[in-house]
């Protein structure tokens, strides 16, 4: 129930029912008022609706109740590089990488800044680590749903391969 209020949310978000989505995040706050996802999702709700300020707060108490997100870290500077404060937007891309080195949107927006920037040489290098990391999640997604598949089969097989170890214990049986 929760993870669907949350999906909810999460999708009123992204299609515009600002208000709707504020109330379903307040609702999940109120169950746990340290969910850390849920503080940075209300930072990225009041981004979408022009209340920066607010926003920081909110990816800030993200911050303080899970300094390793590095979602929020990634918030806090795309709202400084929006603001042209480039240097402490490239500080908070860095601390993201620093604190989750697998996080690909950390190094494509650092990898934004730098091409803002001129940073040609600082730009590819993060955009080539975008994609390796992309690539790798692609290949992890691919392993798990082949790994499902290959369950799906076995249970399959499973019982037509019981039945016949039965049948031929059954037949050595009747010798």
């Amino acid at each position: 129930m929760l993870s669907d209020l949350y999906t909810e949310a999460c999708e009123d978000m992204e299609v515009g029912r600002y208000e709707t989505a504020e109330i379903k995040f307040e609702k999940l706050l109120q169950l746990n008022k340290n969910d850390y996802k849920i503080l940075n999702k209300l930072g990225v709700l009041y981004t979408y609706k022009g209340e920066k300020e607010k926003a920081l707060t909110y990816f800030n108490l993200s911050l303080d109740n899970n300094s390793e997100y590095a979602p929020a870290y990634v918030n806090i500077a795309n709202i400084y590089q929006e603001e042209g404060q480039m240097e402490l937007a490239e500080e908070f891309y860095l601390k993201a990488i620093e604190v989750d080195p697998d996080y690909a949107l950390a190094y494509y927006n650092l990898g934004v800044l730098y091409k803002k920037n001129g940073q040609i040489e600082l730009w590819v290098k993060n955009f080539k680590q975008y994609k390796r990391l992309l690539k790798r999640e692609q290949y992890n997604y691919t392993n798990v749903k082949e790994t499902n598949v290959n369950k799906k089969k076995f249970l399959i097989i499973w019982p037509i391969l019981m039945f016949l170890i039965a049948y031929v214990f059954l037949m050595s049986l009747m010798k």
